[in-house]
């Protein structure tokens, strides 16, 4: 029996053991009463939990670490992406007179950010 601190070793006659199963994966499909009527959960049974861990995953001499991705990644039943339709870009241009620009500013630089502070300080008094 290997301790929990050791590091376990893989042993010298692995070849001439038996196949073991290492986990299980199961589909469930949902009844025909149910909300989810339709749709399928996953689920992986691993047969130790450390077999799992971190100082299993990092050493190269077993698989664990690409069985624990493969598995997970089946087990999140991700299909392809959707894909993200391509956006057209254009430029546009603000035509305006020279007032109607300075009026423009005037609300962003000065108005905005006074009416944003103002209503700030009415709730802080509100709630004092």
């Amino acid at each position: 029996m290997v301790g929990r601190q050791e590091i376990p070793k893989v042993p010298n006659d692995m070849d001439k053991r038996p196949a073991l199963s290492l986990a299980v994966a199961c589909i469930y499909r949902s009844d025909e009463g149910s909300a989810r009527h339709g749709e399928q959960s996953r689920i992986v049974v691993w047969g130790s939990r450390q077999a799992i861990t971190n100082r299993i995953l990092y050493q190269t001499q077993f698989a664990n670490q690409a069985l624990a991705v493969d598995m997970a990644k089946w087990a999140a039943n991700r299909g392809k992406a959707n894909p993200i339709p391509v956006a057209e870009i254009r430029a546009f241009q603000v035509i305006a007179s020279e007032r109607g620009l300075y009026a423009i500013m005037a609300l962003m630089v000065a108005v905005v950010p006074c009416l944003a502070i103002g209503g700030a300080l009415l709730a802080f008094l509100h709630r004092r």
